[in-house]
């Protein structure tokens, strides 16, 4: 365990990691349909319009202090919007973000991770096709702006 807690947890011997992914003692599939609720639970609480308070429409992230940004966006958030696709994929769930789309969108801009917002929407669009959801389910119309 790291001294500063806001540094992530090691693992340093293998089969401690090998312990914890034992598919005799974990649904994998379950584990991600946990993660991808857990990550869409806390976005949905903590991602608003203009979340950093800048007030500033267009302001790119690169003239805010980085010192703000993690205020802001601490680390679970952080993983969250990173990661939630990858943890819906993993889990064969249908879980999406409805509400809260848009400020997800903004929040990956204030982590400079645009891009990483664009790759995941591809992703999850390739998902859902593929899954026969259907497309109305990602409900884009009930966006939220609030």
């Amino acid at each position: 365990i790291p001294e500063d807690l806001t540094h992530p947890l090691r693992l340093h011997h293998p089969s401690f990691r090998d312990f914890l992914l034992s598919k005799d003692r974990l649904d994998e599939k379950r584990a991600h349909q946990v993660l991808a609720s857990s990550c869409i639970q806390l976005m949905s609480q903590t991602l608003n319009k203009d979340i950093c308070k800048i007030n500033a429409p267009g302001r790119q992230a690169s003239q805010v202090e980085s010192s703000w940004v993690k205020k802001c966006l601490p680390p679970e958030v952080k993983y969250a919007c990173l990661y939630w696709v990858q943890h819906i994929k993993r889990s064969g769930s249908s879980l999406v973000l409805q509400a809260h789309l848009l400020h997800w969108l903004e929040a990956l801009g204030w982590m400079g991770k645009t891009s990483e917002g664009i790759q995941a929407i591809l992703s999850l669009e390739a998902y859902v096709s593929v899954s026969y959801l259907s497309i109305t389910s990602i409900s884009l119309t009930n966006l939220s702006l609030n």
